[in-house]
């Protein structure tokens, strides 16, 4: 398990909390209405994620993503993903399928993916997920990874109406919720590129209490 991650994982479950910039408060979470998105600015090219998620609804008639990306003609998953018309969820990798099933909601869940392409794993709530199909088509993609949605071709799709508690891709960003203490704008604070990405949707951001 890659030591940034681990940390991640362990943080979050203990309840400890990173030091940000001092512009800057974290908060426990940060939430989207399904038009809010972050956009990570990061390909996830071969790279494993921890994502630590509340799902506050699910409209069972709508496709919905918490997040992922996407290229034209559907290849290159990489979404944890509920399809339309269903209450099932799955995750994708590449051309690898991991169906997670139910997911409940006003609940914290936890997911990680790790390992590339060929040969990933996943775990759901800390439970392994098994691979149940591979499709054809190309296997990564170059797009960034949207949270909160879908990147597919650069577009926002598929909102989902959620809660991000943190996001981490490896050792190379690690979001934690926050916003700006200057003009109270919130976001997702990546204290490994130092960097605070905000909404590039419509609306605002809901947010969880400080952290301190």
């Amino acid at each position: 398990m890659n030591i940034l991650r681990r940390r991640a994982m362990m943080q979050s479950r203990a309840g400890i909390s990173p030091v940000l910039p001092a512009e800057y408060q974290q908060v426990e979470w940060i939430g989207s209405s399904g038009t809010q998105y972050i956009n990570t600015r990061y390909t996830l090219y071969e790279k494993g994620i921890y994502c630590n998620f509340m799902l506050d609804s699910i409209n069972s008639s709508n496709e919905i993503c918490v997040f992922g990306k996407l290229e034209p003609g559907y290849t290159g998953y990489y979404w944890l993903y509920k399809p339309t018309d269903s209450q099932m969820w799955g995750v994708t990798r590449g051309r690898k399928s991991f169906p997670v099933g139910e997911i409940t909601t006003n609940q914290w869940h936890t997911l990680s993916i790790q390992g590339d392409y060929n040969n990933p794993t996943v775990e759901f709530d800390g439970v392994p997920k098994p691979q149940s199909s591979e499709s054809a088509g190309n296997a990564t993609t170059y797009r960034p990874i949207y949270l909160f949605g879908n990147n597919f071709n650069e577009s926002f799709r598929y909102g989902a109406t959620c809660k991000i508690k943190r996001f981490t891709i490896d050792n190379f960003a690690d979001f934690i919720p926050a916003y700006r203490k200057s003009d109270g704008v919130i976001g997702m604070y990546d204290i490994i590129r130092n960097a605070f990405y905000t909404n590039s949707g419509t609306g605002t951001f809901t947010k969880g209490a400080d952290v301190n």
